[in-house]
């Protein structure tokens, strides 16, 4: 069977970097209420960080589109033919792009933001088309697991906002909390992969001490032996002489 060279290579997600306590100060930090009033004409070309926690991800929207496989801009349908178009490069073949609402909370308060691009495949662990094609009936409103078991983890958020007011992930980063938690996580797994090891040491240890036990059983059940038959024969020895 023939296999193309692009169905052996994956690209895998870029893995996450927290930014240093350095490049943190020169952040600008808001809660989550205080997203919701974030004035488009300032904070459209700055980023705000906020850190909180993933709550759900509605899906009135869905969580993907058909994008323009040159600009990934959302292909439109053309009314007449029914071909998806791309208002820049016409008629294109469409890809699945990452579009994913979600909503994140702290103690008191919640925002939606929109998630696309490197960020979700970032998130998620997985590339959209890799994800859409997994599915045997895709559709933008059913969530795959991928997505789902993001929820109720807690993330760094570096945010801006378009021009709609809409509040954009510009990039993402796990907490310090969850980056302690995986660390700590590494010791158990190093413990369970030396298990296997641990118990073949143990039996071989077991062999050896019953290999040592044995001759030593063995040596005295032969004295006892030899001194039982010297008590006989000096009992036979005893009454011949009487």
């Amino acid at each position: 069977m023939n296999t193309k060279l692009s169905d052996k290579v994956k690209v895998l997600p870029v893995p996450f970097k927290r930014p240093t306590a350095e490049e943190m100060k020169d952040k600008t930090t808001k809660w989550v209420f205080e997203l919701n009033t974030l004035d488009p004409d300032i904070y459209m070309n700055k980023t705000v960080c906020c850190t909180a926690s993933i709550l759900q991800f509605p899906v009135h929207n869905g969580w993907w589109y058909r994008g323009c496989s040159k600009c990934f801009k959302q292909l439109k349908q053309r009314e007449d033919s029914g071909e998806l178009i791309c208002p820049k490069h016409d008629v294109q073949i469409a890809v699945p792009c990452y579009k994913v609402y979600v909503t994140i909370r702290d103690d008191n308060n919640q925002a939606t933001l929109i998630l696309m691009g490197r960020q979700a495949e970032q998130l998620f662990g997985i590339n959209c088309q890799d994800l859409v094609n997994k599915r045997l009936y895709p559709t933008e409103q059913a969530l795959p697991e991928e997505i789902k078991k993001t929820t109720d983890e807690t993330y760094l958020f570096e945010i801006t906002v378009n021009q709609y007011s809409e509040l954009m992930v510009r990039n993402i980063f796990p907490s310090k909390k969850s980056f302690a938690s995986m660390v700590e996580q590494t010791p158990t797994t190093v413990t369970l992969e030396r298990l296997p090891t641990e118990r073949k040491r143990n039996i071989e240890a077991s062999g050896k001490a019953l290999c040592i036990v044995e001759p030593e059983k063995k040596a005295k059940n032969e004295k006892e032996t030899k001194h039982g038959a010297m008590i006989s024969a000096s009992s036979v020895s005893s009454s011949a002489s009487k």
